[in-house]
């Protein structure tokens, strides 16, 4: 029997926030009907509690606040009080107060019903659905602690209309005028979402995973690409970290901007989708987050650890296979020099999610670099077994990072504890330079005599990586370091004159680059902490456009008008073809390959007219300031809302070419990297590294 609470009158009184916790994780039972014309809905829901500590005497759930509960039913032999709560800002809080000293029913079974507007945004041009944990769609505990939940869910939608969720879809029911579908997920996750449009459905299969694709548009050739890549995906990283968790995987498509990973399914942009790189790039990235972030759950409460080790083993681990780690690993530490500072930077153990450049430095880049430098450490075996292990022993659950620690400690029989604690609780970075670098005859060989400089006001305990080549000898001897004090001495002893030594030379450790060695790209003005505005002032008819993109750009940074005889500090955005810098501009790129004439420019023997492109040159200060100059060319007056909305994502870049309104990107470069301050040549000749073995690349096809 069970009894059913009304909610006409309701109980004043309001205790505390409820402190029941689940032992196991909740069950949602979810019939839920909605109404797009109306943007409204109707539920009815189920949830089962199934707790060890019921000896609290209240338990409190929330709901959207637009959403009104009919009825609340509960065991009939349980004597409680419902109390409502509604002068929270966007929810309800719903108080159920035991009236005796006996146990809470374990299981305990309440079922909500409840109707209203449902809190997203659509339109008649985008009439799309999206309801996840945070639009409070279903009632939810309201305890200190994150919870897990199961559940399953039907929906009731107009005919035409699909409905996607986690877990495994059951056989839908199609009527004249409604779809009725169940999404079943057996396994703990931390949230449910609820999607739901007009979709063209694909269907494929990888071993006994469901693969689906969910397009706007009737595009098989399209879905069948994504089909293809993600059984290459699952089976690398199943090979790589363990099974897939979860019974299907789906790519969903919106019609606005958006690149997430859900558990089971993707939720991407249709731009995005349609961009020919993405499949080498976000879909392996969102296809691990399975693994991490929506397999092994990080606990919001704590370090989002989950970003950059899906960065390392995805972005990262991709790049590597095809012998661009140390590239890749170069980049991050160039975002880092560019957006990260005294002001904005923090310690890994801070981080949460990405709202600005420089948290996406530290939280992806400097965690990606901080488990490179791990696994080097470790050793490739115990360091994928831990990787493997913590999947294993975590799935469906919530970690933070000293079960990380923990774990690769078990697995390596090493103490971890100092490691973790420079990196991931310690600010900032090291600085490190070859300060000397001499040999002289040392019996029947040679000594090598280093001497290792780290610029920080505290010394950082690093396994620094160097590379000694030997006359007559194609490879390089690599050895590592163990780099404690701010200038430290070291001797190494060779059976050959050595021609070269240089520090670092895979981009193994997260530092801070010197001076020197950092390619002028837009990132660095981008980041600059003292960014000014130089628009020309002999500029036609894109004058309006140029403010507005001096606007779009660094908002309201200081501008700067005329011809001044000295510049000011900082980096500076230098607006529109005839600036007055132009000619010292053409100059630097003149002798860097550019060629300029009246009509457009000549680029790797490509030529690009002024009147139908766009372009973007970053170069260092002729004045030998720390900064950048960024010289922008807007090819028209259109384009120049496309180039605000693009140029952050180009960021690593020196120089670019645009083509057309939207505009279209038809060239990108960087400028090459020198290493300054890190290396010593003694004879001139090729120095060549060789390719460094990716992590476990025989899983890759």
């Amino acid at each position: 029997m069970r009894s059913t609470f009304l909610f006409l009158l309701l109980f004043l009184t309001f205790g505390t926030a409820g402190n029941v916790l689940a032992s196991q994780p909740l069950h949602h039972q979810i019939e839920i009907e909605l109404q797009p014309d109306s943007s409204s809905l109707q539920a009815v829901d189920r949830v089962t509690v199934v707790s060890s500590s019921n000896k609290s005497s209240d338990i409190v759930f929330f709901l959207d606040k637009n959403l009104k509960i009919s009825s609340l039913e509960l065991p009939s032999d349980l004597s409680y009080s419902i109390s409502l709560k509604e002068d929270e800002p966007s929810i309800h809080l719903i108080h159920i107060q035991k009236n005796s000293q006996s146990d809470w029913p374990d299981p305990l079974s309440l079922t909500f019903h409840y109707a209203g507007p449902y809190a997203t945004e659509s339109d008649k041009q985008n009439p799309e659905i999206f309801l996840s944990g945070s639009h409070n769609f279903y009632p939810q505990l309201n305890t200190d602690a994150p919870e897990l939940m199961t559940f399953e869910m039907t929906t009731t939608l107009p005919a035409g209309w699909s409905a996607v969720s986690q877990g495994e879809k059951s056989p839908g029911l199609v009527a004249d005028t409604r779809t009725r579908t169940t999404w079943r997920n057996a396994h703990p996750n931390n949230e449910i979402f609820l999607i739901a449009n007009h979709y063209y459905e694909y269907e494929d299969i990888w071993e006994n995973v469901s693969l689906q694709a969910y397009l706007l548009q009737d595009d098989p050739e399209l879905a069948q690409r994504y089909l293809t890549a993600t059984k290459k995906y699952l089976a690398m990283f199943s090979a790589l970290l363990g099974v897939y968790p979860y019974p299907k995987f789906a790519l969903v498509e919106t019609p606005g901007p958006a690149g997430y990973g859900m558990p089971s399914f993707t939720y991407l942009g249709s731009r995005v989708i349609r961009l020919p790189f993405i499949l080498e790039t976000s879909y392996p990235h969102e296809i691990l987050h399975n693994w991490w972030g929506n397999g092994v759950f990080y606990d919001p409460r704590s370090t989002n650890w989950s970003e950059g080790l899906t960065s390392y083993l995805a972005d990262h681990f991709l790049q590597a296979v095809k012998g661009q780690g140390p590239q890749y690993r170069f980049q991050e530490l160039m975002k880092y020099d560019s957006y990260v500072n005294a002001e904005n930077d923090f310690s890994i153990d801070q981080f949460r999610f990405a709202e600005s450049p420089a948290e996406q430095a530290i939280g992806y880049g400097k965690t990606l670099m901080t488990l490179h430098m791990l696994r080097l450490q470790l050793g490739d075996a115990p360091f994928l077994e831990g990787l493997r292990r913590f999947y294993k022993q975590y799935r469906f659950q919530y970690a933070d990072l000293k079960a990380m620690r923990n774990t690769f400690e078990s697995v390596s029989h090493t103490d971890l504890k100092y490691f973790f604690e420079q990196w991931t609780q310690q600010i900032g970075a090291p600085q490190i330079e070859l300060s000397s670098a001499e040999f002289s005859p040392a019996g029947e060989g040679f000594e090598l005599n280093l001497t290792i400089t780290q610029k920080n006001s505290k010394p950082y305990s690093l396994q620094l990586p160097i590379a000694v080549w030997e006359e007559g000898k194609e490879q390089p001897l690599l050895i590592r370091l163990n780099v404690k004090d701010a200038s430290q001495s070291f001797r190494i002893e060779l059976l050959a004159k050595p021609t070269a030594v240089l520090i670092d030379p895979y981009t193994d450790l997260f530092r801070k680059l010197n001076e020197g060695e950092i390619p002028a790209s837009i990132g660095q003005t981008y980041g600059a902490q003292k960014q000014i505005v130089w628009p020309s002032s002999e500029e036609d008819k894109l004058n309006s456009a140029y403010q507005n993109l001096a606007v779009g750009l660094v908002g309201n940074s200081e501008m700067l008008t005329g011809d001044p005889s000295t510049l000011p500090e900082g980096s500076l955005w230098l607006l529109g073809r005839n600036h007055p810098l132009k000619e010292k501009l053409k100059s630097n790129l003149s002798e860097r390959g550019f060629q300029f004439d009246s009509i457009g420019v000549t680029i790797e023997g490509k030529h690009y007219p002024w009147a139908e492109h766009g372009f973007v040159f970053t170069l260092p200060r002729f004045d030998g300031q720390k900064g950048t100059l960024s010289w922008i060319v807007a090819g028209t007056e259109k384009s120049v809302p496309g180039l605000i909305r693009k140029l952050p994502h180009y960021s690593k870049y020196g120089y670019l070419v645009f083509k057309g309104d939207a505009p279209d990107n038809q060239v990108k470069g960087q400028w090459q990297a020198t290493p300054s301050g890190r290396e010593k040549v003694f004879a001139p000749g090729k120095h060549i590294l060789p390719t460094q073995k990716p992590l476990h690349a025989e899983s890759v096809e």
